[in-house]
């Protein structure tokens, strides 16, 4: 035991103050390959809607310019204007801050 002007410290894996035993070494090889499957599935679903949206056979979408569109409220123009010529950065930024919610909530857990 360590002995100080304030406390007892003790040393040692036998502390009876401890709630669980110290944690052991993994491998990180188990989330890398989980990791690497993510990312090839995003890539992968965001190469299909990129391939079908320039492909000949997709639809041709009706967008219709800020301009012409009428005048019925602000909110309607903005999320006509999200879905229709916004829509891949809309797409971006909803998949940026998924991913920034997930990390936050894996660092505020202490086992997973």
């Amino acid at each position: 035991m360590v002995r100080s002007a304030r406390c007892a410290v003790p040393r040692g894996d036998s502390d009876p103050n401890l709630k669980r035993p110290p944690e052991t070494y993994q491998a990180p090889q188990r989330r890398t390959t989980l990791g690497f499957l993510l990312a090839a599935g995003v890539l992968v679903e965001l190469g299909a809607i990129v391939g079908w949206g320039y492909s000949a056979q997709a639809p041709a979408a009706a967008v219709t310019p800020a301009a012409a569109l009428p005048v019925s409220g602000n909110t309607e123009q903005v999320g006509w204007l999200l879905y229709t010529s916004y829509l891949i950065p809309f797409e971006i930024a909803s998949m940026l801050l998924l991913v920034a919610m997930i990390g936050a909530i894996i660092l505020a857990k202490r086992e997973l």
